[in-house]
């Protein structure tokens, strides 16, 4: 079994390296080159879009919303004595 172990892991090391070779000479230069910077940059993008409007905006108002229903709810449990379980 220690040697099938060796071998798989010999296996994923040459697996490993001619993957990067390969995304090398597609992905080096040229075209491939310029869609990984623009992968990159749309990748920037979201990223900022998901910062600046999901955590700076709608995070914050759903919050509020929650707050508010929850007080809403204790509200109405404490005028009806009925309890939401």
């Amino acid at each position: 079994m220690q040697y099938i172990n060796m071998l798989m892991d010999a296996l994923r090391e040459v697996w490993d390296e001619i993957s990067r070779a390969i995304f090398q000479l597609v992905f080096g230069k040229g075209y491939g080159k310029a869609f990984v910077a623009l992968m990159k940059m749309v990748c920037n993008m979201v990223n900022w879009l998901y910062n600046v409007f999901v955590v700076g905006c709608i995070c914050p108002i759903m919050n509020g919303y929650i707050n508010f229903l929850g007080g809403l709810a204790g509200f109405f449990d404490d005028a009806t004595g009925l309890t939401i379980d």
